[in-house]
């Protein structure tokens, strides 16, 4: 199965940072020897908090195949590490013996069923089993293709496109949108919806550009058919499109000379910074999470914070329009944007002194695959952190800031969010 990153729609274009920076006045450890990133687990460096490696989601699958429970043809929205307590992460020992417990949601496509279930990869034992009804897990990477695929194949679609002097269907297309809050009519309470929208791309690369406006198609995505196609009345579709590049817009402006970041020293971050410590992960649904961050106070680790991540993003339209008013995207729980993180371009996404680190997650068959370069970790110059001239001595001192960067950058269709 394909693990390369799904296309999802959105319109318009918007950069979202968030910034996390931590400065060289106060303090860190940060586990960037990136075990948890890399999936390398052993008794000297393991810790509760490690993201799961690829051997544990495939014994995690594994476990939940030998048990029985596994519906046929399985698929697994969702593979991530099952948190350990505050108790137990605080009481942690290295090299202590530890209990390491994976959290799955399952979906079983044929009896339309969510499933969420624990293992215990200790002791190869399914430790928890649930079935929740009446709700849906998020979108699978194998339906931004399938979806697709059965709407080109509909008749009342293919009619409108017709209606819009469209002929040529390969020249459209189609992409996903969970079902949102509006759900039609013709299905019942807990079936597999998802909508599709569409858009003109003909010979040029960015179709978003060119959205063809009033036609929404509803597909149970279980039985692979079109349940509802809304078409509100044919708008012109744009003429020209608009590709990004100096072809299509024009000359460019003369770019500064390189600025080049580089630490001929070396980097000043190993097991820890200055005396911050913390850990991390990159969640398939949250993104980047930070654990344990805490400060060395001459001596004495002082908390200061046990985890924080993104709890969701919302895009809410806000569009009373029939084939506009679902669309209010929560793209942490309907999408992941954590699985959605791009490979970072060295020197580009993050500066030249940057460290690159990948991460693990499980495919739509819950098949481990290793993220490269999904992460980065680099210092940066904070500006003056605190400077005094004396009048009477002439005596000068100042400071330079530093800070601690941890990032990620994830896209959703043409939304690129860039986490700091």
């Amino acid at each position: 199965m394909s693990t390369t990153r799904p296309s999802i729609v959105r319109t318009g274009s918007l950069l979202f940072k968030i910034v996390l920076a931590i400065w060289s006045f106060a303090a860190l450890d940060a586990q960037l020897a990136g075990a948890a990133a890399r999936g390398r687990l052993t008794r000297t460096d393991a810790h509760p908090l490690d993201p799961l490696n690829e051997r544990e989601i495939a014994l995690a699958v594994e476990i939940l195949g030998a048990s029985g429970k596994l519906p046929r043809n399985a698929l697994f929205p969702m593979i991530a590490l099952h948190e350990p307590t505050k108790e137990v992460v605080r009481d942690f020992r290295p090299g202590a013996p530890m209990g390491r417990h994976a959290f799955a949601v399952i979906l079983g496509r044929q009896a339309n069923q969510t499933l969420e279930a624990i293992v215990d990869l200790s002791e190869h034992a399914v430790v928890s089993w649930k079935h929740v009804p009446n709700v849906q897990p998020a979108v699978l990477t194998e339906e931004f293709d399938t979806v697709p695929a059965i709407v080109r194949q509909d008749a009342r679609w293919r009619a409108a496109m017709d209606r819009r002097g469209i002929t040529n269907y390969d020249d459209v297309v189609i992409d996903l949108w969970a079902p949102g809050t509006v759900p039609p009519t013709s299905a019942p309470d807990g079936t597999r919806l998802l909508r599709t929208l569409s858009y003109y791309r003909a010979k040029a690369k960015n179709p978003y550009a060119r959205p063809i406006e009033g036609v929404v198609a509803v597909v149970n995505v279980n039985r692979r058919q079109v349940v509802d196609l809304v078409d509100t009345g044919v708008i012109p579709v744009a003429s020209k499109s608009s590709d990004f590049g100096e072809k299509p817009v024009g000359p460019l402006r003369k770019a500064p000379k390189r600025l080049k970041t580089s630490q001929p020293a070396g980097k000043s971050f190993d097991i820890r910074w200055q005396n911050w410590r913390f850990r991390y992960a990159l969640h398939p649904r949250e993104g980047l999470v930070l654990y344990t961050v805490g400060c060395d106070d001459r001596g004495r680790l002082r908390p200061i914070l046990h985890r924080a991540s993104l709890s969701e993003m919302v895009v809410a339209y806000a569009d009373p329009d029939k084939n506009w008013v679902f669309r209010n995207a929560f793209d942490e729980g309907e999408y992941g944007v954590g699985r959605l993180a791009n490979t970072l371009v060295a020197s580009k996404d993050a500066p030249d002194n940057a460290v690159h680190l990948d991460a693990v997650f499980a495919d739509d068959a819950g098949k481990p695959y290793r993220h490269r370069g999904a992460l980065a970790i680099y210092e940066a110059d904070g500006g003056i952190l605190w400077r005094h001239w004396e009048y009477h001595t002439d005596h000068k001192q100042a400071r330079r800031a530093r800070q601690l960067v941890l990032m990620y950058v994830a896209t959703i269709s043409n939304y690129d969010y860039s986490f700091s």
